[in-house]
């Protein structure tokens, strides 16, 4: 493989670029759904998004809403789903403060027809792990 160097530093990721702190990576993430559907699909489904999402669906990074928190990255497909996930880098978890936020934003959410969720991403121990609820 061709080496690559900044600053005489051997760069082995992108991130050695970018920066590796959890917004830099919750960015990266959000950059790359947006720009491979493939890879959107593909997380739909690791998510449980049947039928995937619709053309039309927008990616927010770093929403804000005054009193409902900064959320890290928002999926937004009119009719069909809002999600929030939160990411975390290691095995932290988010305080059911910082969650209770995000359900108050998704139950004021207007459009009825959408599915709500919220997914917490971070690091764990066990082989899989799926937790995400549901705000119908």
């Amino acid at each position: 493989m061709t080496e690559l160097t900044l600053h005489s530093q051997s760069i082995k990721t992108v991130f050695d670029l970018l920066g590796s702190d959890e917004n830099h990576m919750t960015f990266s993430l959000g950059w790359a759904l947006a720009r491979s559907r493939t890879f959107l699909i593909s997380f739909a489904t690791l998510m449980g998004i049947q039928g995937g999402f619709s053309e039309d669906v927008r990616l927010h990074l770093q929403e804000h809403q005054s009193g409902m928190g900064i959320t890290d990255l928002e999926f937004i497909d009119l009719g069909r789903h809002h999600i929030i996930m939160e990411a975390k880098r290691g095995f932290t978890v988010p305080s059911l403060k910082q969650l209770s936020k995000y359900a108050t934003r998704l139950k004021k959410n207007d459009d009825p027809a959408s599915r709500r969720l919220l997914i917490v991403l971070a690091e764990s121990d066990r082989q899989e792990q799926w937790l995400g609820r549901n705000y119908d």
